[in-house]
């Protein structure tokens, strides 16, 4: 289009033009110059809408870029930050077990800053009773690790916790129930076998004696060696598990009683026991005792990441369990639940069926699963 304007305007037409040949016709030649002019125009408009076009996209990218290398810079500087943490973490946790190797083997020095005095189990188990203060009806309870112990009454429970413990620390009795309350107890590797409360006794609670020695009796370490230790370490925890059933006008309570236990070779862990599930109220229990055991179990049990230890009584028929069916509601896969037979060699006795002790320890006389059968 371009070649063709300067010709007309110079006056010099190519040979084979229109105005050369037909002179007397010159209205046709205006119209296509304006025709050709209108092209021209759209196409410069076009080249210009493409252009901005081609801006507006540069603009974008580069907005992009920007928005990408902002990004990336927030995520190294949280990443920074992380690994910051982590490494505050790594080191303490080195002087943590340097100190512990330090006093295990006696080698710490006097005065020494990284010199322990609770350990991480320890630490753990503080958390757990803290939360509990804050929430005493466990409807909202953490969710926190822990081995629950249920079982119906007189299963065989006391015996298989003090295996744990490696310490008859629990009290006792023949047919009777004796645990009240939840006792939560914190096992810990120690030089020595040594327990000692957490708390004191409820205000206005007094001794065995009639003394109120309740700020001497948290303070105190009982040594698990010593039979009198043992005694008055059982008689302390009955005491407050009668005072805590009686404050809540009750036959159990849901107030925990916590125990540090050390020993050599004890394992780190949490265990919670639990009252014994029964079947029916006697006489002198509250009318709703029954109900409460259950609903107590049930709700320590419901958390997700709680090992239930189940005890069964061997020598009781597995018709008139009651703690397997509440097991089962709670845990029906039994992907946390482990099962403990106690009582293996009255069951031997008293069952016609050698195959029946055999049937439950391979997981097919009872409807609750398990990871584990343990006679």
């Amino acid at each position: 289009l371009k070649s063709h304007v300067p010709e007309a305007r110079n006056g010099a037409p190519s040979h084979g033009s229109a105005d050369a040949q037909h002179p007397g016709q010159g209205g046709g030649g205006g119209g296509a110059k304006a025709s050709t002019d209108a092209s021209a125009a759209a196409a410069a408009a076009a080249a210009e809408e493409s252009l901005h076009r081609e801006r507006i996209i540069a603009s974008l990218e580069r907005q992009l870029e920007e928005l990408q290398n902002s990004q990336q810079d927030e995520l190294f500087r949280t990443q920074e930050r992380m690994q910051e943490v982590i490494d505050q973490l790594q080191q303490e946790n080195r002087q943590l077990r340097e100190s512990y190797l330090q006093l295990k083997t006696g080698r710490a020095r006097p005065g020494h800053p990284t010199a322990l005095k609770k350990n991480t189990i320890e630490m753990y188990s503080d958390v757990l009773d803290r939360l509990s203060q804050y929430n005493a009806d466990y409807r909202a309870h953490d969710h926190l690790p822990r081995v629950v112990v249920v079982g119906d009454q007189s299963a065989g429970k006391t015996s298989v916790l003090e295996m744990l413990a490696q310490a008859r620390i629990f009290p006792r009795g023949h047919g009777e129930m004796m645990t009240r309350s939840p006792v939560q107890v914190t096992l810990s590797e120690g030089p020595v076998p040594q327990a000692s409360f957490k708390s004191v006794r409820p205000p206005g609670v007094l001794g065995a004696d009639g003394a109120d020695d309740g700020e001497s009796v948290a303070s105190r370490l009982y040594d698990l060696a010593s039979a009198d230790d043992l005694q008055a370490l059982r008689a302390e925890i009955e005491l407050r598990m009668r005072a805590s059933a009686s404050a809540d006008g009750g036959t159990v309570s849901r107030e925990t009683i916590s125990l540090n236990v050390k020993g050599p070779g004890l394992p780190r862990m949490v265990l919670v026991d639990l009252p014994g599930i029964i079947n029916h109220v006697t006489a002198g229990m509250a009318p709703s005792t029954k109900d409460d055991i259950a609903n107590m179990a049930r709700a320590h049990i419901e958390n997700p990441n709680a090992i239930i230890l189940v005890v069964q009584d061997g020598s009781v028929d597995a018709e008139r369990s009651s703690v397997a069916d509440l097991v089962h509601g709670v845990d029906p896969d039994g992907k946390r639940t482990i099962f403990v037979y106690t009582k293996i060699d009255v069951a031997e006795q008293m069952q016609t069926s050698p195959r029946k002790v055999r049937q439950v320890l391979e997981g097919r006389l009872f409807r609750m699963k398990a990871l584990g059968y343990f006679a």
